[in-house]
């Protein structure tokens, strides 16, 4: 078989290849495009006279993709009826048939819109009633109607229907803020900003710059609807309507008030106890006097409640008794600084404590009734130095007796530990002084004593895999022994 002879039977196939589509798609010009789709577009051809004896492909303009019509442009086409398999056109994302002689659209169309598709009705002679997907199509040449009227809960205005709630809400708008008085709500936004409508609701909400100093919680009820708002450049205080976090930059110069249990301080509002601690510890130690009470350290607050605080190597001595006030506080770091003394009433909210580190300061035992032991410190100045009961001193720190002597549990049962103490044992890391991480791998345990039991909740690690460990092992790491050498097991 000559190389010619090749040749043609790979072209022919591939062009044979090229033109197969699988049964939803047809092929047109060796390119495939989605049935129903193309289906669509010839209904339009079919019920409309003004595009008689055109392809599908050649209405309008589109754009496809993945085979599928996502942009469908039949503006100006004098189109005056719309199929009913409009419906199945769920891929559309814009479908544009302004300026034509559309009276009626049919039910299908809320097959797609508003989920999927957005269309432009604009210019038409479309008259109630609507299918159920609309409650108002405006931008209409509604003296071809008999007897238009607005729908119910509409309100006509210069010949367009608005929607009676947004309407009230641009009144409540004016109604709380002087620099609008007089105004209606129509006039908002023409000197200064925007406001855009579609099908008699509002869509966009543009009142920059417009003198205002408050907001009203009705905004909440279609605030997540617009498409566009901005009130910045105003004068609008906090707190602002629940829906609200940030409104953009305001001037506050003349915001003096907060909600009940707030002070205002700042331009923003604070939980006046969670203030008042921050405050008072401000004035009780001299080192934070270079900075303004809410600059000093690591501080979060979220909706005017102190939640961080963060106070490492700040100086700082005194603990203020009103640290109880912080009732949602969840972390707090103290380390590196000259405390002495905890406040008792610290352990009000120790509990409550997500993070808690209070490491390199100078606090000698006995401690507050919350803490058994308190970790590194700085001990030189203290009396005596000595561990809280049931603690052992080794090295001038204060470890555990229960974990110890699990330790200890661990070297008297496995020959490969002899002669170590507790603390040369695999790796290990501890806080406060209790066992948080042992790592026990590749060191040719036999056995792992019961005892680890009553520790193991309190580990974040625990790992003896790698060794000679035979079963039975202790019911609490039967799915945790990980692997063993079984090799020298009975």
């Amino acid at each position: 078989m000559n190389i010619k002879f090749l040749l043609i039977i790979t072209f022919l196939l591939s062009s044979f290849y090229s033109a197969e589509c699988s049964d939803e798609f047809v092929n047109i010009d060796k390119q495939c495009y989605k049935k129903s789709n193309i289906d669509v577009l010839q209904d339009f051809i079919d019920l409309n006279p003004s595009l008689k004896n055109l392809e599908p492909l050649n209405i309008g303009y589109q754009e496809w993709t993945n085979k599928k019509l996502t942009y469908l442009y039949l503006g100006d086409k004098n189109i005056s009826v719309l199929p009913d398999s409009i419906g199945l056109l769920k891929g559309l994302i814009s479908l544009d048939l302004r300026n034509n002689s559309i009276n009626t659209i049919p039910e299908s169309i809320c097959n797609i819109y508003p989920y999927y598709s957005n269309i432009n009705l604009d210019n038409n002679i479309i008259c109630p009633p609507y299918p159920y997907c609309y409650d108002y199509i405006d931008n209409q040449k509604n003296n071809k109607c008999n007897e238009f009227s607005c729908p119910k809960n509409y309100t006509k205005i210069n010949e367009i229907c608005y929607f009676n709630e947004h309407l009230q809400i641009l009144q409540n708008i004016i109604n709380i803020n002087t620099s609008l008085a007089g105004l209606k709500p129509l006039d908002l936004g023409k000197e200064i900003g925007h406001i855009e409508w579609k099908h008699g609701k509002l869509i966009k909400l543009n009142l920059v710059a417009n003198g205002l100093t408050k907001l009203p919680t009705s905004l909440c009820s279609i605030y997540e609807q617009l498409d566009y708002f901005d009130v910045s450049l105003n004068s609008i205080c906090a707190p602002y309507p629940d829906c609200f976090e940030f409104i953009g930059y305001q001037n506050t110069e003349n915001c003096n008030y907060c909600n009940k249990g707030y002070i205002y301080v700042e331009n923003s509002c604070y939980y006046k106890n969670d203030y008042e601690f921050i405050k008072k510890i401000y004035n009780s130690n001299e080192s934070l006097k270079i900075y303004r009470p809410l600059t000093f350290g690591h501080q979060f607050w979220q909706h005017g409640r102190l939640i961080e605080l963060g106070l490492n190597n700040l100086e700082i001595n005194i603990i203020p008794d009103e640290i109880n006030q912080l009732e949602m506080l969840q972390y707090l770091n103290l380390n590196d600084n000259e405390i002495t003394s905890l406040p008792e009433n610290l352990c009000d909210i120790y509990p409550n404590l997500k993070y808690f580190e209070i490491a390199n300061n100078k606090l000698c035992p006995p401690h507050i009734k919350c803490f058994d032991y308190l970790g590194r410190q700085q001990i030189d100045n203290c009396e005596k130095h000595f561990c809280p009961y049931g603690f052992t001193d080794l090295n001038e720190q204060c470890y555990s007796d229960q974990d110890l002597a699990i330790l200890n549990d661990f070297i008297s049962l496995n020959k490969s530990l002899d002669g170590k103490n507790p603390l040369e044992i695999g790796i290990q890391k501890w806080k406060n002084m209790r066992l948080n991480y042992l790592y026990l791998g590749v060191n040719n345990l036999t056995t792992v004593p019961k005892s680890i039991c009553t520790i193991l909740p309190n580990l974040n690690t625990f790992n003896v895999s790698q060794n000679n460990v035979c079963p039975p092992y202790p019911e609490c790491i039967e799915k945790i022994i990980g692997e063993q050498n079984a090799a020298s097991c009975p």
